[in-house]
């Protein structure tokens, strides 16, 4: 066909994706390559909505919100109860105190007291108390500057170097110069790097997922360069001066590459919440699974919490791409 006409076919496919409720999603892979990934939404809420009904009973609801309130994982046991008004669903009388009683201050502090606390100074723990701790350390920056120290450290002594560690830090730090990246990580993001590390640090990126943020990152912060701006920043100026430094090293090109998958679970996070997103996480394994669960994040609110306890990596399952058929058969006609 002639220019014309195959711009014709596009905004008539185009508009096609967009009234099926379908919608596109550009991903990255390992070497950097783009490729498109189409999903319905539309079939999905049905999909997600059904398979709820199906897997969360009334029977199960009540002994699953008892445990976790047993457990103190308030925020799971919420999710549940979300999970139960969308679908009609009773506590027990018994139930429902042990619920309202953990909504108030005196139980929440008693669950969450320290815990923000520990991953603020740390940036370790489970809780959304520890990981809220641990984004708010990064964005005082001192988080990333104990990170970079540690292994700065480390490599000058010839320890063992976590440059996965080393180099989120070296980004995040980054983005708090004052100058977000024009082609990567912007502010709203900032709490996803946070959270990848904290997701790293805890154990809980799957071993694929890691490897392909591993490989991107070096192409995005060589980890020699964090370390040798480091060293070559006086102490009194690290806060300031380090920063800085580290933004001019940055590969602008690779870091919007690598920004989507922030973008994503930053998306994740403005859909739910921090915990959702960082157990979301423990089920990625490529940046096709984390698009499908933003989807799934978007769709399900308040509820996703409960739909990944309850599915796990089944719910990517749960997210429907659109028919590959009707995809093939507009590339052939265009």
């Amino acid at each position: 066909l002639r220019p014309a006409a195959r711009a014709f076919f596009a905004c008539i496919t185009a508009a096609g994706v967009a009234s099926a409720g379908w919608h596109s999603y550009l991903v990255y892979s390992r070497m950097g390559a783009v490729s498109e990934l189409v999903i319905d939404e539309a079939r999905s809420r049905t999909e997600l909505l059904a398979a709820s009904k199906a897997a969360i009973t009334e029977d199960y609801y009540n002994r699953r919100v008892g445990e976790l309130i047993d457990d103190c994982d308030l925020a799971t046991a919420d999710s549940y109860v979300a999970v139960g008004e969308a679908q009609g669903l009773t506590l027990s009388a018994h139930q429902q105190q042990a619920y309202e009683n953990s909504t108030t201050l005196g139980a929440q502090a008693y669950c969450v007291g320290a815990q923000a606390g520990t991953g603020f100074i740390t940036g370790e723990g489970a809780s959304a108390s520890h990981i809220g701790g641990a984004v708010l350390s990064d964005f005082l920056i001192y988080g990333d500057l104990r990170d970079i120290a540690r292994q700065s450290y480390n490599f000058a002594t010839g320890a063992e170097v976590d440059e996965f560690i080393l180099i989120l830090s070296g980004i995040g730090l980054a983005a708090t110069a004052g100058t977000y990246f024009t082609a990567g990580i912007a502010a709203p993001a900032r709490s996803a790097v946070s959270l990848v590390k904290f997701a790293k640090r805890t154990g809980q990126l799957t071993g694929k997922f890691a490897g392909h943020l591993a490989a991107s990152l070096k192409r995005v912060l060589p980890a020699e360069r964090i370390v040798s701006a480091y060293k070559a920043t006086p102490f009194t100026e690290l806060p300031t001066a380090l920063p800085k430094a580290l933004a001019k090293g940055v590969d602008q090109a690779e870091m919007a590459k690598l920004g989507s998958i922030f973008d994503d679970l930053s998306a994740i996070g403005r859909s739910t919440d921090q915990l959702t997103a960082l157990r979301m996480l423990k089920h990625v394994e490529t940046p096709a699974d984390l698009a499908k669960l933003k989807v799934a994040a978007k769709i399900g609110g308040r509820q996703t919490l409960a739909w990944t306890d309850r599915f796990g990596a089944g719910l990517l399952k749960l997210v429907k791409p659109a028919a590959k058929l009707s995809a093939r058969t507009i590339g052939e006609i265009v």
